[in-house]
């Protein structure tokens, strides 16, 4: 008996040290702040985040145009170490331009992941990349006619490989998983 108390004094110990110890832990991981990003259009919308570094931080997603309020256009912008700043993004569509995810490999190749709309109708996938300097369309597979949507992304970086995965509408209606590669 005398074995079990002393055992289970000790457990109170470890878990009181132990809770001692994460104390500090879980109040750092709980202070978020807002930090000010720029709004360029009547709706801003930031979808996804990635990091390339501490002063070299990504942020996508889209904004509409004041005079055509359900028309959106990319919005990307990048956090330089002290401020977030709107950096111009091409938008092949005329209806919507939407980027819904992005990674990074290195400074100078960010990949961002979305959708578009051309003059003809029917959402189509979007891919960008960015090369140091600036942003440019790549070509992507949109397997659908209608409905073909980007709505993440990852890249390796040892290889730089890319993954954007997603979903589109097939010949039935039936929305069905997307994945496409860039090796």
């Amino acid at each position: 008996m005398k074995r079990f108390q002393v055992n289970l004094f000790l457990c109170i110990v470890g878990v009181v040290l132990l809770a001692l110890l994460l104390a500090p832990a879980v109040a750092q991981a709980s202070a978020w702040s807002v930090v000010q990003s720029p709004n360029v259009g009547s709706d801003n919308i930031l979808l996804a985040v990635a990091a390339v570094s501490t002063n070299d931080v990504w942020a996508v997603g889209q904004f509409s145009i004041v005079s055509s309020p359900f028309v959106f256009q990319t919005l990307i912008e990048k956090w330089n170490g002290t401020s977030w700043s709107v950096v111009t993004s091409p938008g092949p569509g005329t209806q919507n331009n939407v980027l819904n995810g992005v990674t990074v490999v290195a400074t100078n190749d960010v990949w961002t992941v979305g959708n578009f709309t051309p003059a003809s109708g029917g959402e189509q996938t979007l891919i960008e990349q960015w090369n140091g300097t600036s942003w440019s369309v790549v070509s992507s597979p949109s397997p659908s006619s209608s409905f073909n949507f980007l709505d993440a992304a990852t890249a390796d970086k040892s290889s730089g490989q890319a993954w954007a995965v997603g979903y589109f509408e097939n010949a039935s209606s039936v929305f069905q998983t997307l994945t496409e590669f860039n090796p």
